[in-house]
């Protein structure tokens, strides 16, 4: 990874190439070599797999099929108290966030501010705040093991989704352990973080602006306000139309966006710019859970007389 102390010079791949069937597997044989005066701390490098495709008439191939590329994490571990070969995991925020399908899954952003990598793997839970403040379990979803590298960030997702009832306080929770140390019945967590929401999302659109990127483009973005005390992900249409209503363009936002409370989360997309000058209404449209959408608009105008700046002159004005 750039900017982390590499193993690269360390390591050796054994295994040059050879030939795997369909259904069949192998083994890529990686040597290491580390220097006796090497820190105690995480080293890092990355193996390279390509996949090439038979050659036609027993020659060499040339195209390149698929690659994978295997990380490897080196932990070169010194006194137990030193922090330069420790990870230190903490909880940056946690939320449950609303799909567009009506149900809410747990996530939880990572960081890692130690000398080496962390293994994390654990729970998130959910439970129910009734009026008397006792809690009642709705869901327990397992976190899968991932690894944080040092100062970086990691999203955990637990792996499950559930319905909630709206306007109901709920808690979410999670105990994450390092493989480390094992996760045990008397065990107790590395890390734990708990927080109280309400399931009920309070979200509105800010302007919508555009800007051309290139000659012929149009590229439209839209912040999302998040005051509400739970995350969602929403799911962005963009489009122009003419003055009859008629669609002349339209768009999708295809990455996924965490709108997390209390915060503003923009969404860009990029489409064709209506082809004949003229006035347009350029459209915004967000879905936030199974029923709810917001719209917002703007009129734009293409040609000699045209409003849309570029996307250069946009972002210095900003």
């Amino acid at each position: 990874a750039v900017g982390l102390p590499s193993a690269v010079s360390w390591t050796d791949v054994k295994t040059d190439d050879y030939t795997l069937k369909p259904g069949t597997s192998g083994v890529v044989e990686i040597a290491l070599e580390i220097p006796e005066d090497t820190p105690p701390q995480g080293h890092y490098a990355a193996v390279s797999i390509e996949a090439m495709p038979p050659a036609e008439g027993g020659g060499q191939a040339s195209a390149v099929a698929g690659r994978i590329v295997v990380p490897v994490l080196i932990a070169i571990t010194g006194d137990e108290e030193s922090p330069t070969w420790l990870g230190e995991p903490t909880f940056d925020r946690s939320s449950l966030f609303l799909r567009t399908d009506g149900q809410y899954m747990a996530r939880a952003e990572i960081s890692n501010g130690g000398g080496t990598h962390v293994g994390l793997t654990g729970d998130a839970i959910i439970e129910a705040i009734d009026e008397d403040g006792e809690r009642q379990p709705v869901a327990a979803f397992e976190v899968p093991n991932g690894y944080v590298l040092p100062d970086r960030e990691r999203l955990y997702t637990g792996a499950g989704r559930t319905t909630l009832t709206p306007d109901q306080p709920y808690e979410l929770t999670f105990e994450l352990w390092t493989p480390a140390h094992g996760r045990t019945a008397d065990a107790e967590p590395e890390i734990i973080d708990s927080i109280e929401l309400v399931a009920t999302p309070q979200v509105e659109l800010a302007e919508l602006a555009a800007c051309m990127p290139v000659e012929g483009d149009l590229q439209a973005s839209v912040p999302l306000v998040n005051e509400g005390t739970v995350g969602v992900i929403p799911e962005f249409r963009f489009w122009t139309e003419d003055a009859a209503g008629t669609i002349k363009t339209k768009s999708r936002s295809t990455a996924e966006l965490l709108a997390w409370p209390a915060e503003t989360t923009t969404a860009t997309s990029t489409m064709f710019a209506p082809t004949e000058a003229g006035e347009y209404t350029l459209v915004a449209e967000v879905a936030i859970g199974a029923d709810e959408v917001l719209t917002t608009q703007a009129t734009i105008r293409i040609g000699e007389d045209g409003n849309v700046p570029s996307c250069d002159m946009a972002a210095d004005s900003s």
